[in-house]
């Protein structure tokens, strides 16, 4: 994508890997409509031209963990994320955030990359700091599921 002052519009941009274009857009003034990540650097606060249709990353957590907490009364929590993703970084970074202020506490965090021995280790991490819940934070479908499917191996059942 070739972006100038021609340019009508971008009107999707899927993960942060668009971002690059970011700063084309705001020097050509192009519009910038539903950016589908949540990622900050999608969303400068100062640029007239993007319009967000999704929440920021910031928000989905906090409505997250204020889900969690009032409505299932979850109080400790882990983080599972792919750790090549910027989006799941940013989002780390505000889980930490917002857990102090709604009085949660964050049992650890893991990340993995695709490797199943990583996966592993990452799940037995976690479920040794015996959550109540776990949020995955995961674009590829086979992590969370390589997650999910270690984490069945490990995790006692529910009583």
């Amino acid at each position: 994508v070739r972006v100038t002052q021609n340019t009508l519009g971008l009107l999707f941009a899927s993960s942060t890997d668009n971002a690059l274009y970011i700063q084309s857009l705001l020097n050509n003034s192009v519009p910038f409509i539903n950016p589908a990540s949540g990622h900050s650097s999608l969303r400068p606060s100062t640029a007239r031209n993007v319009s967000n249709i999704r929440p920021s990353n910031q928000a989905d957590i906090y409505g997250l963990l204020f889900s969690l907490r009032t409505i299932l009364s979850v109080q400790r929590l882990a983080f599972f994320y792919e750790s090549n993703d910027p989006d799941a970084r940013e989002a780390l970074f505000s889980l930490r955030y917002y857990i102090s202020l709604l009085g949660l506490s964050l049992t650890t965090y893991a990340e993995s990359t695709l490797d199943p021995y990583q996966i592993k280790l990452a799940a037995e991490k976690i479920a040794e700091s015996n959550p109540s819940a776990v949020i995955i934070w995961s674009n590829p479908d086979n992590l969370a599921s390589g997650f999910l499917l270690e984490a069945s191996n490990i995790l006692p059942p529910e009583t």
